[in-house]
């Protein structure tokens, strides 16, 4: 694993070298924060809520699960 590294000019931080491995974990966690923060908008636009058995009723979607969580098969069936 590479040590994280500051890189500064004028003693002002302008680059950061970091394991890949750790940027990835960082960028996963920008994501779910975007994406939570998206399904709050989304809450307060939406006042009309259906139930999600009552969504995949009207739509017709038969999910089956299959086998462990480690591996997991859904079949979609429309």
């Amino acid at each position: 694993m590479i040590k994280t590294q500051i890189i500064e000019q004028d003693r002002q931080p302008v680059a950061v070298i970091m394991d890949y491995k750790e940027y990835m974990k960082y960028k996963e966690i920008e994501q779910d924060r975007d994406d939570y923060y998206s399904g709050i908008e989304t809450k307060l636009k939406n006042k009309k809520w259906i139930s999600h058995q009552d969504l995949k009723a009207k739509l017709g979607i038969n999910i089956q699960l299959y086998g462990k969580l480690s591996s997991l098969t859904l079949v979609f069936s429309i």
